[in-house]
C-alpha cells in the first residue's frame, strides 16, 4: 500500500462540516434575552477560548468559524453553536440566528440591546405559536404576547 492511497481513502471518513456546542454555566443566563453588557468580557473570553481549541485540536482559522445562538432558542439554557466550514443555513433559521460577533457588538452599543429590542421570529402554521397567534383578537399582523 502507498501512503497516497492511504490519505486518500482516509479523506472520504473524515468530516465535511465540524459543530461543537459552548453552554453558559450560569443557569440565570436562558436566552440571549438575559444577556447585558456585564456579560461582553465573559462572551469574548468564551469565543477566544473556543477559537483556540478549535484551531489547536484541528487546525481550522477563525474566518472559517461561525459562531452563533439560536432565538428562539431550542432549549432555554443560553448556548453557542460553533461550525466549520462556515455554512449556508435554510432561510427558516436564518432568522434565529444570532452570530456571537453580533451579539458582542449589540451589548456594547447599548448594554441593554437584547432586553429593548424587537426580535422577529418565524412560526411554523399549525404549530401552537401559530394557532395563539391567528385567534389573537384586532386588526394588527404583529400580536403581543
Amino acid at each position: 500500500w502507498s501512503s497516497d492511497v492511504c490519505s486518500s481513502d482516509l479523506e472520504q471518513f473524515r468530516p465535511k462540516q465540524f459543530s461543537w456546542l459552548a453552554i453558559i454555566s450560569d443557569p440565570s443566563i436562558r436566552t440571549i434575552r438575559d444577556l447585558r453588557g456585564c456579560h461582553v468580557p465573559m462572551l469574548e473570553s468564551l469565543y477566544d477560548q473556543c477559537v483556540a481549541v478549535i484551531r489547536d485540536e484541528f487546525g481550522l482559522v477563525k474566518q472559517d468559524i461561525i459562531a452563533f445562538a439560536n432565538y428562539p432558542p431550542s432549549v432555554y439554557r443560553l448556548h453557542f453553536h460553533f461550525c466549520a466550514p462556515f455554512f449556508s443555513s435554510g432561510a427558516f433559521y436564518a432568522f434565529r440566528m444570532h452570530s456571537l460577533d453580533t451579539i458582542i457588538n449589540n451589548l456594547k452599543i447599548c448594554p441593554d440591546y437584547y432586553r429593548l429590542s424587537t426580535m422577529y421570529v418565524p412560526v411554523y402554521t399549525g404549530s401552537d405559536l401559530y394557532r395563539v397567534w391567528s385567534n389573537h383578537e384586532g386588526d394588527s399582523d404583529e400580536a403581543e404576547f
